[in-house]
């Protein structure tokens, strides 16, 4: 009787083992399938990732290109500006020189004409024209 209790034991036990293992097995296949899926979605994610930072990249590219472009053209404008006002300060320089020029002129001229004046001073009381066009009024007239 013990051996039948000990044999209708190892039969349970065998039983039990078996639906031990084969539970084994089933949580074996739902593990390896989650982690095949959660691997699946991970790659799936990284393929995203690498997707969206080429799109990135490519705008970045993009971007730069442009603020080259657009910096070539500031230069461009930049040096064309420069120029102009080089220009400007030469014309300016030009018109300087040329009023010096002028003033010295107008001054020789009004030396002169005092020097005749002083040589005339017998004209019978007549006064020299002067047009405006061709030099300033002088204190005299």
């Amino acid at each position: 009787s013990a051996l039948k209790d000990a044999n209708a034991q190892l039969v349970n036990v065998q039983s039990q083992n078996e639906d031990l293992q084969s539970q084994l097995l089933q949580h074996n296949s739902n593990i390896t399938a989650t982690l095949e899926d959660q691997q699946q979605q991970s790659s799936s994610q990284v393929m995203e990732e690498l997707r969206m930072e080429k799109i990135r990249s490519k705008a970045a590219e993009e971007d730069a290109a442009l603020a080259l472009e657009l910096a070539k053209d500031a230069q461009a404008v930049k040096e064309e500006c420069e120029e102009w006002l080089t220009r400007s300060l030469d014309e300016i320089e030009f018109w300087k020189n040329k009023c010096l020029e002028m003033e010295k002129d107008v001054g020789k001229q009004e030396q002169q004409q005092s020097v005749e004046e002083a040589g005339d001073g017998d004209n019978d009381g007549k006064k020299l024209v002067r047009f405006k066009e061709e030099c300033p009024p002088s204190p005299v007239v």
